[in-house]
């Protein structure tokens, strides 16, 4: 139950994350906002997002745990994603260095958290932990595989990516809670294995 409890979270995030971070650059350009604005300045605030996001997990993980880290970054990739689905050809500077640089942050959602999620919920060896993270990768590649196309398709439809920004965030609050339950479950049954090996 905890595996497919966890395949269905790296399924989901795939599906709903993975397209909001490569639909960053087409979605500006497609409100005609300069392009080389977007693929110079802004391009380079979302990997700056990306590369603090990624450095900053493992100190918030250490000093306030798992609960705090997925907390952290859900919260700063929501507001990103809920400014990117407001932006308009007319937005200001704020509110696209906001939504580029939350969405660029939250990229260490997947890689740069997977490991610890595994290691709370399941807390197996390294021979376990190896297969797991491979399982999990691969189902969140997976989700992006579906969810790249059907953003693409909502854009065809409505001519807009914003749509798709409002149910990648809709996801992201399911994911979120998803993982809470996880994160409980994981930790029960820890407790319970050490009681039976007492």
């Amino acid at each position: 139950y905890r595996f497919w409890l966890l395949a269905g979270i790296q399924l989901l995030q795939g599906f709903a994350l993975g397209p909001s971070f490569s639909n960053v650059v087409p979605n500006l350009n497609s409100l005609g906002i300069d392009p080389l604005y977007v693929s110079g300045v802004l391009a380079v605030i979302l990997a700056f997002g990306g590369a603090v996001g990624n450095i900053t997990s493992g100190l918030v993980y250490d000093r306030f745990g798992l609960r705090a880290l997925y907390f952290t970054i859900g919260s700063i990739l929501l507001v990103g994603m809920v400014a990117m689905s407001t932006v308009t050809p007319v937005s200001g500077t704020v509110v696209l260095i906001i939504s580029v640089l939350g969405i660029g942050y939250g990229n260490s959602f997947s890689l740069g958290t997977l490991s610890h999620l595994i290691n709370t919920v399941f807390g197996y060896g390294r021979t376990d932990f190896s297969a797991l993270f491979g399982w999990l990768f691969a189902l969140s590649n997976a989700g992006n595989m579906i969810g790249a196309p059907f953003s693409g398709w909502i854009y065809d439809v409505t001519g807009s990516y914003q749509i798709s920004y409002i149910i990648s965030a809709c996801c992201l609050v399911a994911i979120l809670c998803l993982i809470q339950v996880a994160i409980s479950a994981g930790k029960k049954a820890q407790a319970k294995e050490a009681i039976e090996l007492q």
